[in-house]
This record gives structure tokens, sequence and C-alpha cells, in this order.
């Protein structure tokens, strides 16, 4: 008889008893942590008894095997430690309804925790047809109570309202760099950036606008595009689109439900922030959709921006210029260089980048990295982009990025074919609100909307101006955050206009009216300046103009579009901005 032959079988007949231990275990673990049982099966109790007297009469090799196999099986089976709700979460501007997100953390931490792993998405995509008040139904968002209902009370779905306080109470958290806290989320989310593929798009301008062509383009080729760009100008689901759909209020609030337990892991001192979550939010979003191609844009700068933990097809740099120097840098080479830091190894980078300085430390970053530069000028553009070709956006520049766009689109000929005539279609029909964008008032009075924020920004919508309105002078409705070179931007502007209103915008960071009407009148002595509280002000000091042009941020524009869509969402939803 093999040595301690007995023990086994002494050990095969008293399993019934410890299995039975074990499930009590795990019963008061579930109860005190409000966990379901990972398991109920008190009812198979006799019959295990029934299968331990049958395998105390096998051969020992064979109880060995058995016991190898009940080892793995409840290895498998055993209950993961228990996730405990973070207490500390922020609090929201009106945080009357976090306890509700607590309960659906709750929620998700029972469903998350019967398999192994990370949660995966549990449901198919929602097809964009299925009318939007059928996703608000959506499985996911029942059976809450709101703080301070009865018992009794009827149950509720969270709202998406909601889900937006939950994401504006992630401002305590600042915004900061670094890839550590994006890598660990979307890692406990399922790393599902890593089924999709991308095309990474950086730059001082033109962002924005070189991404919607490059969707456009292939969409009109028959694939799912996602699209990700930040920031919104009226509705937080702007900044993550499928196929140009917007992602529905039901799916927010369900992405926000899945997320927040994980963010509970988190110590407070290293909690993810608002552009960190959305982004996760985004890649899962895309995941669940199953995106062909994801269009890409990064938040600030891109060698530490949250955007900078995918691998793409191609990295794009639109340009370089002066903006958020305080924190990407002074120079056009140190700007070029957080930029440059989207690029990987032997991913080609396409770029429009004119200064030669930029130029050089983006060559480069690709020459360590073994990646191929392909540079897009004036001398070049006829290549890429025929003169008969029409771009819907105005704007000599927008020319420049719809010729990146499809420099980027052929280059990737061989692994996603394009024809020619699907590329034009796409060009000739892409859309892209708050650049350029032109709206017509009742009064037939125009409107003319662009989101130019910087100096290089200005400088191209000044050209802009003069091409489209030769023989009108229009009026102008200016604002800006503080932290701009507003002397600059205001010299750029201010001659083109004999009427300027100057006015705060809906941000924390607004420059003073007062202090951009002195600019104003520096650059243009002749012309009236006045400043007002609101951009509604403003405009109805204007009404009587035929042509108005609102710039100095897209915050502003955003501000524009609301007004004229009051019924669109509220301004704490454009006040996620502030979180880039």
């Amino acid at each position: 008889m093999p040595r301690h032959a007995d023990r086994d079988d002494r050990v095969c007949a008293k399993r019934p008893r410890l299995e039975r231990r074990a499930l009590d275990r795990v019963r008061r673990h579930d109860t005190a942590s409000g966990h379901l049982p990972a398991r109920r099966a008190t009812k198979h109790l006799p019959q295990r008894r029934h299968d331990a007297a049958r395998r105390a009469t096998l051969p020992a090799q064979s109880r060995q095997q058995g016991r190898a196999t009940l080892r793995l099986l409840r290895d498998s089976r055993a209950p993961p430690a228990p996730l405990r709700v973070q207490q500390h979460l922020p609090r929201v501007v009106r945080g009357k309804r976090l306890a509700l997100f607590r309960h659906l953390a709750r929620r998700q931490a029972r469903r998350t925790h019967r398999t192994e792993g990370p949660p995966v998405p549990r449901r198919e995509p929602v097809p964009s047809r299925i009318p939007e008040q059928t996703q608000r139904a959506a499985p996911a968002l029942q059976g809450l109570h709101r703080r301070g209902a009865p018992a009794h009370a009827p149950e509720a779905a969270v709202t998406y309202g909601d889900a937006i306080e939950f994401l504006y109470g992630l401002r305590l958290f600042g915004a900061k760099f670094g890839l550590e806290n994006t890598l660990r989320l979307a890692a406990q989310a399922g790393n599902p950036h890593r089924s999709l593929r991308f095309i990474h798009v950086a730059g001082t301008n033109g962002k924005g606008s070189t991404c919607a062509m490059l969707e456009s383009i292939y969409r009109h080729g028959g694939l799912r595009v996602g699209l990700f760009t930040s920031p919104h100008l009226v509705s937080f689901r702007e900044r993550i689109q499928v196929n140009r759909q917007p992602v529905p209020e039901a799916d927010v609030v369900r992405l926000v439900a899945e997320l927040q337990p994980l963010l509970a892991r988190f110590p407070r001192d290293q909690h993810p922030t608002f552009f960190e979550v959305i982004t996760v939010m985004a890649l899962r979003y895309f995941a669940e959709q199953r995106c062909e191609l994801v269009i890409w844009e990064t938040g600030l700068g891109g060698r530490l921006d949250a955007t900078n933990i995918v691998t793409p097809l191609a990295s794009v740099i639109t340009n370089i210029g002066f903006d958020h120097q305080q924190w990407l840098g002074t120079t056009l080479a140190a700007i070029a260089a957080e930029k440059a830091g989207i690029i990987k190894t032997g991913v080609p980078v396409h770029t429009a980048a004119a200064d030669a300085e930029a130029l050089a430390v983006i060559h480069s970053h690709a020459v360590r990295l073994n990646a191929v530069v392909h540079v897009l000028s004036e001398a070049n553009l006829g290549r890429c982009l025929p003169e008969h070709w029409i771009v819907p956006l105005a704007g000599a520049h927008q020319r420049m990025n719809a010729a990146l766009a499809v420099a980027v689109v052929k280059s990737l000929g061989t692994i996603i074919p394009i024809p020619a005539e699907t590329t034009r279609r796409g060009v000739e029909s892409v859309h892209w609100p708050g650049r350029l964008q032109t709206l017509t008032a009742r009064s037939g009075q125009k409107l003319l909307l662009d989101g130019a924020h910087n100096t290089p920004g200005c400088e191209a919508l000044a050209r802009a101006i003069c091409d489209l309105s030769a023989d009108t002078r229009p009026a102008l409705v200016l604002g800006m955050l503080e932290d701009k070179d507003s002397g600059t931007m205001c010299a750029q502007l201010a001659p083109l206009s004999q009427r300027i209103g100057l006015v705060r915008v809906a941000s924390a960071r607004t420059a003073a009216p007062d202090a951009l009407a002195a600019h104003c009148r520096l650059a243009n002595s002749t012309a009236e300046v006045k400043c007002f509280d609101s951009v509604r002000q403003a405009l109805l000091w204007l009404e009587a103009e035929p042509l108005v042009v609102v710039t100095g941020s897209l915050y502003l524009v955003g501000e524009v579009l609301a007004l004229l869509n009051p019924d669109g969402t509220s301004a704490d939803e454009r006040g996620l901005n502030e979180w880039r």
C-alpha cells in the first residue's frame, strides 16, 4: 500500500464536510461584503457524499488524479477578494445623487467578481437606429433607489445627468500628466485598446479638423470608425462617436457605472483624472462597438497624454506652434518634443509642421525609433489634394489639413485600401462644427463661429476673414482664457473690425474683458469697443450687424451654439471642458 494512502482515503471521505465548511465561509464572506454567493450548492451535498464513497474504492492513482482535478476546480471557483467601494469619493457640485453610483458600484462589483479577470462588456453593441428613449431603459440602469427615498418607493433609473455630475466631480483630482493611471485603469477594464486599430493625431492646431476628415474618408470607405476628440462644444457625448453618432446617453451612464468600482481601487492621492477616465471609457465603448478603426486625438501635448497608451497604424502631427507653454515648454523645439512623444517604433509619421527647428526634433525622435517621416508642405500639397477637390471647411488652412488626411490614407493603402474616388467623397462630405462655421439668423444676420484660441489659429482666422468678406468689415465678439497670449491675439483680430464686443468666457479661467479691451484699443484706435458680462449681451448689442465673428475660444463657440439651441444641454455639461 502506498504511503499515506489510508490518510488520502480519510481526506476523500471527509471532503463533503470540508466543502460544506468552505461553502459556509463563502456565504459568510459574501454576506459581510454585500456580494451574492459565488455558488449555492448545498442541495448537492448528498450526491457529494455518494461520490466520495465511490472514489474511496478507486485505485490510489485514480484518486490522486481526481484530487488534482478537484483542486483545479476549487481554485477556479474560489471567491476573489472583496471589492471595497471607495468611501472618500469626490463631492460633486450637486452631489445629492452620488449615493446612486455607490449602489450601482456594488451591483457592478457583484457581476464583475462572478468571473475571474477584468470585467468584460455584458451586451452586444446597441445599433444606432434604436431610438434613444429605448436605450435609456437599458437593464444596467434599473433598480436603484434615490437617496432619501422610502424603502417602498418605486425604483428609478440613474439618469444621464447623474453620470455627468459624477464626471464633473472628478475635477477635484485636477489634470496631470503621465500614463500610469491610464494604463492601470485600462488593464482593469480589460485592455480594450488591444483589440483596436488607431490613427493617433497630435499638433498645436488642426487636430480636430484633420481627425474629422480622416473619419469621413474611412467611413465612406465602409469601415466602422470611432472618433475621440476634445473638447466638446455643447454636449459631452460629442467626444466619443461611432460613425459620427455620439455615444448614447444610456451608454454614458452604463460606462460610468462599470468604471466606478474600478476607480474605487485607486488610492485617493493617485485617483485618475477626468480625462484619464473618459479615455478608458472611450476605449471600452469602441471595443464594444467593434470599431474597425479609431481616429484618436490627443488631449494636450502627446508624450505624457493619456491617449498615448496605444500603438497606432500611423502617427500624425499636424503642426507646431506656441500654445500651452506652461505645460509644454517655451520654445518650438520643446513643444515639438512633447508632440513627437506619440511616435512609436516602426510606425510611420505624417506632419505638416513648417518650422525647421520643430521638424528637426520630429526627425530626431523618428530616427531613434526607426519610424519614417512624411512631411507635407505647400510645395507638395497638390500631389495629395487636387485643386478641383472641394473642402467644405472654410479657410486655406483647411486644405492643408485635408491634404494631410489624404496623405495618411494613401500611406496606409496596403493595410486599409481606400479608392481615390471614395477618398474624395469623404473629404467633400466632412462636417466639423465650430471651425469657421456659418449660421444664419431669421433676421438674415450671419454668425461666423471659429474656435481659434491661440496665435497661429487667430492668424489663420484673420486670413480667412479677409478672403470671405473682402467687401465687409465684420463685427467681432471676442473672449478667451487668461493663459493665452491675449495681446498678440487681439492685435491679429482687432484691425479687422470697427465694432468689437469683449465678453467673459463661461470658465473660471476667463480673461477679463477690460484687459482685452485695452489690447483691442491699442491695435485699432478707431474701433468702437465695449465690454459685456455674457455673449448674449454682446450679440444683442450687435444684432443690426450683417456679419458677426465669434472667436477666441472653443468654449465661447460652444456657448453660442448652446444659446441657439437652448434645449441641447446644460451649463454643467459644457463645464466639463475645464478638465480637457
